[in-house]
């Protein structure tokens, strides 16, 4: 998975999304029927597409491990999920006049965020673990630039988890 290139697409794609709904909206007012479908049909096909980028993305974080090469990765790949969550909460709330409903939707997509810090912040704790076992094992073997290069990464995570320890 090209992580760029995911980046591009999905951004892309929810320009695609807010343009074909307003043309499909837009069709409707003046009762162009046949163009508002294509539109719909346009619409339907970019949000299949979103939900598998999606899909895509979320196999990816599954598969993504523990070591100080990935934890880019990780990260780059909760950011691109939060891509979605504006899309989605449009599309829930699209056409609804009742509050009550729509505070849901917006409680709902902070409970989400809430959960994926939390899952970011437990990969962080269980590749600084993991790297400290390394740590310790190169300290063991005296291999001085494994060590650095597992101090370097320690230290990058240490930092991200004090920055982000105020919204734990």
């Amino acid at each position: 998975m090209n992580l760029d290139t995911t980046k591009e697409e999905i951004l892309q794609i929810k320009l695609n999304l807010i343009t074909t709904f307003k043309l499909k909206n837009d069709a409707v007012k003046v009762n162009e029927w046949e163009a508002a479908a294509r539109y719909r049909d346009e619409e339907k096909f970019n949000k299949e597409k979103l939900l598998q980028l999606k899909n895509e993305i979320i196999n990816e974080m599954k598969n993504t491990n523990h070591s100080s090469d990935s934890i880019e990765d990780y990260v780059f790949l909760q950011g691109l999920l939060l891509e979605f969550h504006s899309a989605e909460f449009y599309d829930d709330c699209f056409g609804e006049k009742n509050m009550e409903v729509i505070e849901s939707n917006i409680k709902k997509y902070w409970v989400l965020r809430n959960q994926m810090h939390q899952e970011l912040m437990r990969f962080l704790n269980d590749s600084y673990a993991f790297l400290r076992e390394q740590m310790h094992q190169f300290v063991k073997e005296g291999d001085e630039a494994k060590g650095k290069m597992v101090l370097k990464s320690l230290t990058v995570i240490s930092d991200l988890v004090s920055k982000n320890s105020k919204y734990l």
